[in-house]
């Protein structure tokens, strides 16, 4: 069976990490966290994955670019959301340290990626 490029793609397989993490935590969650503040954080962490494989589906490098971009909002909203999370004892310091490496992790990625982009956006035409 063949399968698309997209799954091939490290980035996006760390960012599927990233998503997969968040669920663990999300699920542990009580109830009237998982409705509020839960909801957020695993949307956010779920949108990093969605916008990589959306700019992967496009084929301007501009357009990918864009695709990228929010993908790093959605990456700085879910690291953001985890401490908010880790600072009401809501998440143990074992699930924050490893959610906070997977972000570090595709944030690394993610800025190579764009960089790469944008230099192949700017190269001239013959």
């Amino acid at each position: 069976m063949k399968t698309l490029n997209l799954f091939k793609f490290e980035l996006y397989q760390v960012a599927r990490e990233l998503s997969k993490a968040a669920w663990k935590i999300f699920i542990i969650l009580p109830k009237q966290i998982q409705y509020g503040t839960g909801d957020q954080f695993l949307s956010s962490a779920d949108s990093v994955q969605a916008n990589i494989a959306e700019g992967h589906g496009r084929f301007h490098y501009k357009d990918k670019m864009k695709f990228e971009f929010n993908a790093r909002g959605s990456l700085y909203e879910a690291l953001s959301w985890s401490q908010i999370l880790f600072e009401r004892a809501l998440i143990s310091q074992s699930d924050y340290d490893q959610f906070s490496e997977l972000c570090i992790r595709v944030s690394f990625m993610l800025n190579a990626h764009i960089r790469y982009l944008n230099s192949q956006a700017n190269i001239p035409t013959k």
